[in-house]
């Protein structure tokens, strides 16, 4: 299986969140694919997560997933950029998106409210990324 996770699980895990945390766990017990963007962005960004929270866990999780990562281009198509921004969908999720649309499982692990109900159901229709949250990510393990 493949996985996009949004940052903000990894903050989640980091403040003692019992399913966000499982959810990291279950990844890297299972040996998943965790999906990353070419261009690092999506690195830089959880390693800025472990800077800030000085979570133990996290890091290890981000050192762990590093020998698990499938990468593929976090560039959206023009098409794409401009349909989000008409839905005042957050540039910094771009490459998340981008990711997850490359990934063969097209799943995205996200709790932010960025995902309104607009951006969810543009993302499913146009790009087949289907926005779940961390609860919703769980029930998929055995």
């Amino acid at each position: 299986m493949d996985w996009t996770l949004d940052t903000g699980v990894l903050y989640q895990a980091a403040d003692a969140d019992f399913q966000a945390t499982h959810l990291l766990l279950e990844i890297v017990h299972k040996r998943h694919n965790v999906a990353f963007d070419q261009e690092e962005y999506i690195v830089r960004e959880y390693r800025e997560c472990v800077r800030r929270t000085r979570s133990h866990l996290v890091r290890k999780w981000v050192e762990a997933t590093m020998k698990l990562a499938v990468r593929f281009s976090g560039k959206l198509a023009h098409r794409h950029e401009e349909a989000l921004s008409k839905l005042a969908f957050d540039r910094d999720d771009w490459p998340f998106v981008a990711v997850s649309s490359r990934t063969e499982d097209k799943r995205l692990v996200s709790e932010e409210s960025d995902y309104a109900a607009e951006v969810r159901e543009y993302l499913v229709r146009e790009m087949g990324v289907a926005v779940l949250g961390v609860a919703e990510s769980l029930r998929l393990f055995p």
